[in-house]
């Protein structure tokens, strides 16, 4: 979460300065509307359904609006989290007594979105994105073997790169925007499985890459500030 609240920071101080620039230029794109059209939004997300996975990130999500029709947007998803467990059974050589275990997801989704119904307080879009995606687990082991403490490192690494059509709708209220949007990803996978033990004799020491295609849905909602 330190990490997410740091990248907004970083963007808004890089935003901000080009911000200046493009409202000077940038006149009302539809003057018999009341509606104010900004140039710039930014906000945060949270994909709550996310295909099989049971990871669901949160995501930094930036908007820049070509006209009140055409828009390009960027997604950084994220997803951290540290496990650490303790076994307290006795020690053997299939029954490791202290588990540590981290859990990391980044990447970058870019695209363009049609505004297809424009109203005052609700927009209806379809568009096209493209995503990559790395998840990393990694984990140490520590047991018993041969009657000396050892452990092994156990890395779990995918990478995905997908095409995301997509739909959306959204709900403005001055600078205030809300969206709900539907992904359809079809994607590539490259899976990496690595085991590295102390004890290099150990009959699991290995490693194994593999890749597959594949595709599933997503739903996310976002709140963004547009200026």
């Amino acid at each position: 979460m330190q990490r997410v609240i740091l990248l907004s920071i970083l963007a808004a101080c890089l935003f901000a300065p080009t911000t200046m620039l493009a409202q000077s230029s940038f006149d009302e794109l539809t003057p018999s509307s009341p509606v104010k059209e900004y140039r710039f939004s930014i906000g945060f997300g949270y994909k709550f359904k996310n295909g099989n996975n049971e990871i669901k990130p949160f995501e930094m999500d930036l908007q820049y609006n070509l006209s009140n029709r055409h828009l390009l947007y960027m997604d950084i998803p994220l997803y951290i989290n540290n496990i650490n467990e303790k076994n307290i059974a006795e020690l053997s050589k299939t029954n490791p007594v202290y588990n540590e275990k981290y859990k990391r997801l980044w990447g970058l989704e870019a695209g363009y979105n049609y505004i297809f119904v424009h109203d005052r307080l609700i927009n209806l879009f379809l568009g096209m994105g493209l995503s990559y995606l790395q998840d990393q687990e990694k984990e140490r082991l520590n047991y018993l073997y041969k009657e000396k403490l050892a452990y092994e490192d156990i890395t779990d690494r995918r990478r995905y790169y997908s095409i995301t059509p997509q739909a959306g709708i959204n709900i403005r209220f001055r600078h205030i925007k809300a969206e709900l949007k539907y992904k359809y990803y079809v994607e590539k996978c490259y899976f990496k499985f690595m085991v590295d033990p102390t004890e290099k004799d150990y009959q699991w020491n290995k490693s194994m890459k593999n890749h597959w295609n594949s595709h599933y849905h997503s739903l996310s909602a976002s709140l963004y500030y547009m200026f």
